[in-house]
């Protein structure tokens, strides 16, 4: 198959999406009807039937019509004209369901604005605390596992999906080795330990460590993980976040924020199921009072009094921000002192002051420095995860 991943429809029966793009927001467009999937012919399909597909599909409208390949069993749709209004491809004139006079060679595909601004199933509860996530309201979050000698994989850290061959995730994750083949990347779990059918399980191809990262403190805690082969995007359990935009305002105690993992809960081990919490955001100026070591590509997250914070097992998991109509990977979880302790807020490391870095790497799959090769005592007392109070 040449499917490097697919976008379903945010609408709640999932009948369209994007074949065989080299990214999230572009590819073949596909329909399913009585529950097969089939494309759609170019014939007459404009602009304003792109806008109306891209919409469909959750991104902010339609960049171009493109041809991404020929496809393969049904063609289900022909003639297919919009005024750009319409809130389904379906509410656009066209030919009945199979009638056409098209082949595979005129299938159309779209490339779509941005990244898909898709609804989350965010369950809300007291401001203290934290519970178990909807099942697949965080598609994007990931679970980086280690191999231990006798072969069995374990969660070590959270990441987040930013595109279907990347993850980003904290650089102290690997911090005992750097070795692709010790690690790998499980996303649409909701129970990190179990077998499930909706998984995906895959390799890491290579491992890139911010080049100013130190490991004995806490500067540039940020890493990009390029995945053997490319994640298929299913949008009800695995899909990928938005990033920031460059022009944007920075993060500020304004913004509406959630952490999600599989980290230590009070007086438990782990969870074994995702665990979610709403974050508020601190300023860096109150929180340097706290952390003398605080940098601007730092922000802080937590109460003052404490009570929810990030802990052991969930360090690189995503800091989740509601921005501009979605959900935006506004930093890393990274460090901080204990769990949940008063005067003690979570640190994480802003995403948007290394989008250039981010952005060169995805785009040159340039090597790790060769200092971040030798394997290196774990640090202890800086790893984090998320830490939730009960009760």
């Amino acid at each position: 198959m040449d499917l490097l991943g697919f976008h379903a429809s945010k609408a709640s029966d999932q009948n369209l999406r994007l074949v065989g793009g080299n990214s999230t927001n572009e590819g073949r467009l596909e329909i399913k009807y009585v529950n097969i999937w089939g494309t759609i012919c170019s014939d007459r399909f404009n602009i304003s039937a792109a806008n109306v597909a891209c919409k469909q599909l959750g991104f902010a409208g339609a960049k171009s019509v493109k041809h991404f390949g020929a496809g393969s069993g049904q063609i289900w749709l022909d003639e297919v004209r919009c005024n750009g209004s319409e809130k389904n491809i379906l509410d656009c004139k066209k030919n009945s369901f199979a009638a056409h006079d098209c082949t595979h060679n005129q299938d159309v595909g779209v490339v779509c604005k941005g990244c898909s601004q898709q609804e989350v199933k965010v369950k809300e509860t007291r401001v203290i605390g934290g519970h178990e996530a909807v099942p697949g309201s965080w598609p994007w979050v990931a679970s980086v596992q280690v191999k231990f000698p006798d072969d069995q994989w374990f969660h070590l850290c959270g990441a987040t999906l930013i595109d279907t061959q990347w993850i980003i995730t904290a650089a102290h994750c690997f911090d005992s080795s750097k070795k692709p083949s010790q690690y790998r990347i499980a996303l649409g779990k909701h129970y990190v330990s179990a077998v499930e059918d909706k998984e995906q399980i895959v390799n890491i191809s290579k491992i890139y460590i911010h080049p100013d990262y130190d490991i004995e403190q806490h500067p540039n805690d940020i890493a990009l993980v390029k995945l053997k082969t490319p994640i298929r995007i299913d949008n009800a359990n695995v899909n990928t976040i938005c990033m920031p935009d460059s022009a944007e305002r920075s993060l500020s105690n304004r913004d509406y924020c959630y952490v999600a993992g599989w980290g230590k809960t009070k007086d438990k081990d782990a969870s074994e199921v995702l665990i979610q919490t709403r974050i508020p955001l601190m300023d860096n100026f109150r929180c340097r009072f706290m952390y003398k070591g605080l940098t601007n590509k730092m922000i802080c997250g937590g109460y003052l009094f404490g009570g929810t914070d990030s802990c052991k097992g969930d360090s690189g998991g995503p800091l989740m921000c509601r921005r501009q109509g979605k959900w935006e990977l506004g930093g890393v979880i990274s460090w901080g002192e204990g769990c949940a302790q008063p005067m003690k807020p979570g640190v994480y490391t802003r995403t948007k002051p290394y989008l250039s870095w981010i952005n060169s790497i995805m785009g040159k799959s340039p090597s790790i420095s060769s200092k971040h090769h030798q394997t290196t005592t774990v640090r202890t007392t800086t790893r984090r995860s998320i830490f939730f109070a009960f009760g």
